[in-house]
């Protein structure tokens, strides 16, 4: 949890830098982590080594545009990989801990109203104006219906202490 921490805050600075310079934001995303899975490419040595190389392309941007230009097949066959491993990499981290009915209905539900959204978006349309927001993105409404059933279906359930509560 320490490096994660680190992590984030140095992706803090990051994207605060970016803004403060008058740039766009860099930002983590979920296909760098589909990609580190797939590649099992993780060191930090390949961080600063891509770092300086993006530090490089600012100052020669049309060298920087040579690495823009990909065939859109390309492209789509690079989603289609990174999205496999992430898909993956998110189910096992949902399965870490044994399955119980719980997690079965917050995923299950999670899941199938999200793809509702893609598959027949009609049936939200008769939603009111402030909701129509929420179910304008499968992601969106599956990421908050997930937060909202674990925190719904955890209410009342006592939350176990760990070894570093209790006095010794």
């Amino acid at each position: 949890m320490k490096n994660i921490g680190r992590g984030l805050f140095a992706d803090g600075i990051s994207v605060f830098t970016g803004g403060l310079l008058g740039g766009v934001a860099t930002d983590s995303s979920a296909s760098n982590v589909g990609l580190s899975a797939a590649t099992g490419a993780t060191s930090r040595s390949i961080a600063w080594a891509a770092g300086g190389l993006f530090i490089l392309f600012g100052f020669f941007p049309k060298i920087a545009a040579l690495f823009t230009i990909m065939p859109a097949p390309v492209m789509g066959a690079i989603i289609i990989f990174v999205t496999s491993f992430m898909v993956l990499s998110g189910i096992q981290i949902m399965l870490t801990n044994p399955v119980d009915t719980r997690k079965v209905f917050i995923l299950g539900i999670s899941i199938a109203i999200g793809l509702s959204v893609d598959i027949i978006p009609s049936i939200y349309t008769s939603l009111p104006s402030y909701l129509q927001p929420l179910f304008s993105s499968s992601l969106t409404i599956s990421t908050l219906l997930a937060v909202l059933l674990n925190q719904l279906l955890n209410l009342g359930k006592k939350s176990p202490t760990s070894t570093a509560d209790k006095p010794h």
